[in-house]
């Protein structure tokens, strides 16, 4: 009985290991359509040059699919002054083996280790002053059918740095880490994705100040995007900024000049620790004011991302 045991036993991982080497052997040789589709994607939505300093195949603990592990990743910024514009220092890419027997690749899951993105401009161009008129999307939808699917999504070490000098505006977070399952279908995305996140400022209009200076934020929300209107909707969840927890809806609008509405709601907020937050044009007319016991707070803010314009907030 034994002997019939351990014979099951060896003939089953001889067959996985099999398997295992024909997948990793047939995922190996499309290494070139994967660094390929990675530099696509990049330059859809950014103007320059993709580099990647070395992708190789990473098997631990990724038995049934080996993943791309990418190493040095760059996209340098094809403005005169070369920035690199993306820095991946490393990363994972997981794709589902049966994408590739149809020609295609489909993300099964993303890893983005130690990462930064610089987007730093320094002089306004003409064509920005200038409104853009509405246009609609022309692209055709894909004739083939379209099997929804789930990718799995995590980032830890990711410094984001959004400046424009012109404009007064400067933006700068880091997320700590952040975890998500998200749901793809044809026409629509949705997830459930887990926030830690430091900001460092989210300066709209310098000359007025910045907000949430230095400020930790975590939470978990459910977001849900429209493709075909390129509307994010983020319905309403407990967001946690240092030690106050607020409940937080939003949306955005990110067709032509996009727009966006946060609304921000505490029923027992702390005088001292929301004031910390916001603008210091606003700390300052606060300044002489205290309030000890704790009081309910609603807040919007509200704009556009339109040049030169500024948020309002109530």
């Amino acid at each position: 009985m034994l002997k019939k045991i351990l014979k099951f036993v060896s003939g089953l991982l001889l067959i996985l290991a099999i398997l295992f080497l024909a997948t990793y052997f047939y995922v190996t040789s499309h290494k070139e359509e994967v660094t390929n589709f990675i530099a696509n994607k990049i330059s859809e939505n950014h103007e320059g040059t993709v580099s990647i300093g070395d992708i190789g195949m990473k098997s631990w603990g990724r038995f049934t699919n080996p993943a791309f592990h990418i190493t040095n990743m760059v996209l340098l910024d094809s403005t005169e002054y070369k920035i690199n514009r993306l820095d991946i220092k490393d990363a994972y890419i997981n794709i589902f083996i049966k994408s590739l027997f149809k020609n295609e690749i489909q993300l099964k899951s993303v890893e983005i280790n130690k990462a930064k993105y610089s987007s730093i401009t320094r002089k306004t161009a003409i064509t920005d002053t200038i409104p853009k008129k509405e246009t609609q999307d022309t692209k055709k939808k894909s004739s083939k059918p379209f099997d929804p699917y789930k990718m799995d999504l995590k980032i830890e070490d990711f410094a984001i740095d959004i400046q424009n000098i012109p404009r007064n505006k400067d933006i700068q977070f880091k997320l700590n880490e952040v975890s998500s399952i998200v749901n793809i279908e044809q026409d629509k995305i949705t997830s459930s994705l887990d926030l830690d996140a430091l900001i460092k400022l989210l300066g709209f209009n310098l000359e007025m100040g910045g907000y949430l200076k230095d400020s930790r934020i975590s939470g978990s929300m459910n977001p849900v995007i429209d493709l075909n209107s390129g509307k994010i909707h983020i319905p309403t969840f407990d967001l946690s900024i240092n030690d106050q927890v607020f409940k937080m809806t939003a949306d955005l609008d990110t067709a032509n000049k996009g727009g966006f509405l946060f609304k921000i709601e505490n029923e027992q907020t702390k005088y001292l620790s929301t004031v910390s937050l916001v603008a210091d044009n606003i700390q300052e007319k606060l300044s002489n004011y205290v309030i000890d016991e704790a009081f309910y707070t609603y807040t919007t803010l509200e704009g556009s991302f339109a040049p030169f314009s500024n948020p309002l907030v109530n």
